[in-house]
């Protein structure tokens, strides 16, 4: 088996591996043994993304009073009616209902919790240091567009496996030193590292997921992605109601030990068979055949000559090819082998109209997943009810959102899935915001938390949907910089979304109303992309340019069609 993969490679052709792991059996029990693996994976990313939701909790507080009150008395005796009112931010002294003077807290701050059970109280992000609360999540968000650049890097140079149990050991390390950070700046630092571990993580759990299956189960690849994220959010919310009254630094000890398993990882997961033959790995891909073989109960004889036919129908299709080249419509080389490409930098984006506008709008895109989806899941604690009920509740959406575009991914198209979940985050996200923004009765609040919901169930859809159609929209030699480049993209909506309360304290309708907007926007851009549904991905960028000329030629038939009935209807 090692010689006959080293026959195929020396023939210098790229092939597609399509044919190997049919002959493996794409969904028997060593693919399934292989998603299970992954999920531990997902479930660390999940708890260390958005602890800040549970132990960075606002408490609420107030001024503190002086040890002895008539020293802020001193100056008002001859006023009669003298009070003092320590309010959240400010002490009023008041006359009567004159104001005289208005301090601040000067005194220190009291707490209706234990200040230990949040860091936003112990660190004292509270009043005029309230942004710097808000911007740790920011930091964690421009460590994860950090992450998804080198993590894409390192992948392609070390391999996918190396990346993964590097960054959850990573991930381990970093959320401890937070849970003992002895300041903020400490703690501020490392949840930066924290997302940079978390993307290069998420990034890489993605690539190996959709370089392990066919064509015609890439589907599976995203929503198991999607489902793994949302079982791991569900668990950080079981995670922190069990933990409910212990301090945010034993929450954040119980949210980082969600990384212990990178051992199981390291002792089972197997690297990319993709990746190990795209760098000349073959002694390692013939032993991950062997291995995919026997746990799949396939004879290594079979493997072997599936191996053989492939390699022989390269060198066929490879001289076919060479003598057909004259030919404009000559027929091209089948999945088994690609002709070479030439090599392409994220710089062409801006040469090749198609290309750019793949990019443009899968920025704008994934700018809008990320906005929405961090604003929806960093105010959830903030609707009225029980935070741990409202978070799990709104975690649950993403579990059926995964389980739609699974059976419609294929069947509707990636197009029509992906503008049907944006349209359901933008109609959820309005219209919470317009029940937010009404008087805060029992009906409006329930409505609010109802539609925040199927925000949510939009918005993990989108992120499942962006993740598994980019990498479709790109050729070979720029696909990983395309999920990349657009990943960091993201990263500054999300980076936005902490900072979406201050619109709110001015209008509470404001960020529903704008997500809303920007992902009816996302609706329509959509359709000037092509549709991915059953091809295989890109090699080069000739093979993208047919799938625009292909629908263009479609929709113009389509026009003759409908001109040709309305004649036959007037006639």
């Amino acid at each position: 088996m090692y010689r006959s993969l080293e026959r195929m490679m020396a023939t210098g052709s790229e092939y597609h591996l399509e044919s190997i792991y049919q002959a493996l059996g794409p969904n028997g029990r060593f693919t399934k043994f292989q998603l299970f693996i992954m999920w531990f994976g997902f479930v660390p990313t999940a708890l260390q993304l958005l602890s800040n939701v549970f132990i960075g909790l606002e408490v609420p507080h107030q001024c503190a009073p002086p040890g002895n009150e008539s020293e802020i008395l001193d100056d008002f005796k001859n006023y009669e009616n003298v009070t003092v009112e320590y309010k959240q931010c400010e002490i009023y002294i008041k006359s009567g209902d004159i104001v005289l003077k208005k301090e601040k807290c000067i005194y220190g701050m009291v707490y209706d919790e234990p200040v230990d059970s949040s860091f936003v109280s112990e660190f004292g992000l509270v009043c005029g240091a309230t942004n710097l609360g808000r911007m740790t999540q920011s930091l964690v968000i421009g460590g994860q567009a950090f992450g998804a650049i080198v993590g894409a890097i390192v992948s392609d140079r070390l391999g996918r496996k190396t990346v993964m149990i590097a960054s959850n050991l990573g991930l381990l390390v970093t959320g401890l030193i937070i849970a003992y950070a002895p300041n903020f700046a400490v703690f501020a630092a490392f949840k930066f590292v924290v997302g940079a571990f978390q993307q290069a993580m998420v990034g890489v759990n993605q690539t190996i997921m959709l370089e392990l299956m066919v064509v015609k189960d890439r589907r599976i690849a995203a929503a198991c992605a999607g489902l793994f994220w949302g079982s791991g959010v569900i668990l950080l919310d079981v995670i922190a109601f069990a933990l409910k009254g212990h301090t945010w630094r034993t929450v954040q000890i119980a949210l980082s030990l969600g990384s212990v398993p990178l051992i199981i990882q390291w002792l089972f997961l197997k690297e990319s068979l993709r990746w190990m033959l795209a760098n000349g790995k073959t002694k390692q891909a013939a032993d991950y055949i062997k291995c995919a073989a026997k746990m799949n109960g396939k004879s290594s004889v079979d493997i072997l000559n599936a191996l053989e036919i492939i390699n022989n129908i390269g060198r066929e299709k490879t001289e076919t090819a060479s003598d057909d080249n004259s030919s404009e419509d000559a027929a091209p080389v089948d999945d088994v082998v690609v002709k070479a490409t030439k090599k392409l930098s994220y710089l062409d984006i801006f040469r090749v109209p198609r290309l750019l506008l793949n990019t443009l709008v899968m920025w704008i895109a994934w700018f809008t997943t990320a906005f929405g989806f961090f604003a929806i899941y960093l105010t959830t604690t903030t609707l009225a009810g029980d935070r741990y009920l409202n978070f799990f509740f709104t975690a649950t959406m993403e579990i059926p959102s995964n389980i739609f575009f699974y059976f419609g991914l294929n069947r509707f198209g990636r197009k029509v899935v992906l503008i049907c979940v944006f349209m359901t985050m933008s109609v959820g996200l309005i219209a919470s915001g317009i029940f937010r923004s009404l008087e805060q009765t029992s009906v409006n609040s329930s409505f609010a938390i109802v539609f925040s919901m199927i925000a949510m169930a939009g918005a993990s859809g989108c992120f499942s949907l962006v993740f598994a159609y980019t990498p479709e929209l790109f050729p070979t030699n720029i696909r990983n910089q395309a999920v990349g480049i657009n990943s960091l993209i993201s990263r500054i909506g999300g980076m936005l979304a902490p900072f979406t309360g201050i619109l709110s304290e001015r209008a509470k309708w404001g960020p529903g109303v704008l997500i809303g907007c920007l992902a009816s926007l996302v609706s329509m851009l959509l359709r000037f992309l092509p549709e991915t549904n059953g091809r295989e991905l890109p090699q080069t960028l000739d093979e993208l340019q047919k799938w625009f000329k292909k629908e263009k030629d479609n929709e113009k038939n389509a026009m003759r069609g409908d001109a040709v009935t309305e004649s036959n209807a007037l006639l």
